[in-house]
């Protein structure tokens, strides 16, 4: 009895080494996410979901969009929260980490977006990196937004399933 509790708690204590700065991943529609329980640069979250087998989570329709915001709302109280979109070297569009594809500006009956009003028209070069914007100044509510890469927030990970 004592080696298999022993046992059992070397394992839970494996596992929160590799994930303890995650949160219990949430398995929604075609992918798994974690929420990250740390602050990091975009960059720096980028590598640290890399590292563990992850994406930065992106968001490619209305449905993606509520399912990570229940999530989010799950497990953290942040105000800006990293995911995966970045713009370009040359600034003039904002990508996808995991497909290079654009992001669209706008909504149309084929694409999703969930823009800020009046953004992503930064003209600031130190925004570069989309974030989830939860600003209670703002009345915001997951609407998405670029922000300086260097700034430290909560993040989110993501696995596509096949």
């Amino acid at each position: 009895m004592t080696i298999r509790l022993l046992t059992l708690l070397f394992l839970v204590y494996i596992f929160n080494l590799s994930y303890g700065n995650l949160n219990t991943g949430e398995h929604v529609t075609g992918k798994t996410i974690h929420v990250s329980k740390i602050k990091k640069s975009w960059k720096d979250a980028r590598d640290y979901c890399s590292k563990n087998g992850y994406n930065l989570a992106t968001i490619k329709s209305k449905k993606e969009q509520y399912e990570i915001l229940i999530i989010i709302t799950k497990w953290t109280m942040a105000q800006h929260i990293w995911v995966g979109g970045y713009k370009n070297l040359n600034g003039d569009h904002l990508i996808w980490i995991n497909d290079g594809k654009p992001i669209p500006k706008e909504r149309t009956q084929t694409t999703f977006s969930n823009w800020a009003s009046g953004k992503p028209n930064s003209n600031k070069k130190d925004e570069m990196c989309m974030e989830l914007d939860f600003s209670k100044a703002k009345d915001s509510h997951g609407e998405w937004n670029v922000n300086d890469c260097a700034k430290e927030h909560i993040f989110v990970c993501e696995k596509r399933s096949g």
